[in-house]
């Protein structure tokens, strides 16, 4: 028998059947008290008891209008869904919105969870793509949805300097070591 009161989550616990009454099921409780991971089934349901403190795993899209919906609650993470990224990448363009805001954000292949069933994508989901507070917290594509909100939950993104960030890729080096270098700007 638990000493625990009937409804609560336990610190450290999966817990995925404790539904809120803001269409929330808590499926993990930090036992450091930092927050929760909360799974919800469309990115509207994210709310102000989310700031600051909780994971939100919604299984919505990843646009710019979902993201706007989740930047007003500011929740410690957001992981959504990729929708097979859309064209121009309309379906995870809110990981740039919400890194504009310091918000770690991830999203799940969408063959690998249902859409519109956040538990299931809680469970079952794999990680394609990141921003860079995501990335801080230790966010990798490959990685299961669960794993990657936990590392939202108990890690802080450090955020570099300006002049740190780096955006270059090198398309080809030649065999006298001289590369050629894509950067995304050279301000």
């Amino acid at each position: 028998m638990s000493s625990q009161p009937a409804g609560e989550a336990v610190p450290g616990q999966q817990t995925p059947e404790q539904q809120t009454p803001e269409q929330q099921t808590v499926v993990f409780t930090s036992p450091t008290g930092r927050g929760r991971i909360c799974a919800m089934d469309s990115a509207y349901h994210v709310d102000p008891s989310n700031r600051g403190r909780d994971v939100c795993v919604n299984s919505s899209y990843c646009g710019v209008l979902p993201a706007r919906f989740i930047a007003e609650a500011a929740p410690r993470g957001a992981i959504g869904m990729d929708c097979g990224i859309g064209p121009e990448g309309s379906a995870i363009a809110g990981l740039w919105y919400l890194e504009a805001l310091d918000i770690p954000t991830a999203v799940a292949d969408v063959m690998s969870a249902r859409l519109g069933d956040g538990v299931h994508l809680y469970r079952n989901g794999v990680i394609s793509f990141f921003n860079q507070p995501a990335a801080d917290c230790g966010v990798r594509s490959g990685m299961a949805v669960a794993t990657a909100a936990r590392m939202m939950l108990e890690n802080d993104p450090t955020p570099s300097a300006a002049d740190e960030i780096t955006n270059r890729t090198v398309m080809h080096t030649a065999s006298d070591g001289r590369c050629v270098i894509a950067t995304d700007s050279i301000a």
